[in-house]
């Protein structure tokens, strides 16, 4: 068994066993998952009903989500959502896992400091990479939802 044959958590410690919800499951309504388990979209006018996605199913067909990102960053999509769960904890203790916005919005000097410090693990036990790559997408997703106000 080599290191790849294993997976890790963010901290490093090795996962025995993982428990997956196929993606497809989260938008039916009647599937197991709880509505808490939803981001409740703190702050903004962002509706999570609005699909990011074109309407025409020839255009839809244009975005791989999955086969364009997700499968090209499984470790990483899986680090940045261990990260958020981490964070939700550390920032909104008590609360289902959200993007609390209001409590930080300086996306670039945060990348920043984390990429100065990338490769290396935080005092959190968090890698710094992980952190750089959440607050890339936060700083990608904020400027898509202005560009379309």
């Amino acid at each position: 068994m080599s290191i790849y044959d294993k997976k890790y958590d963010l901290r490093g410690n090795p996962l025995e066993e993982s428990v997956s919800i196929p993606l497809w499951s989260l938008g039916d309504p009647g599937n197991s998952v709880p509505r808490a388990h939803f981001p409740p979209w703190a702050a903004g006018d962002y509706n999570p009903n609005r699909s990011s996605l074109p309407v025409e199913a020839k255009e839809r067909k244009k975005i791989p989500v999955v086969t364009g990102f997700l499968d090209y960053f499984p470790d990483a999509a899986a680090a940045v959502a261990e990260l958020s769960l981490i964070a939700n904890e550390q920032h909104n203790p008590g609360q289902p896992l959200h993007w609390a916005r209001e409590k930080s919005s300086d996306h670039v000097d945060c990348l920043g400091r984390h990429l100065l410090e990338r490769g290396k693990v935080d005092t959190d036990g968090i890698r710094h990479s992980a952190k750089v790559a959440w607050r890339a997408l936060a700083m990608l997703q904020l400027e898509i939802e202005a560009a379309k106000k």
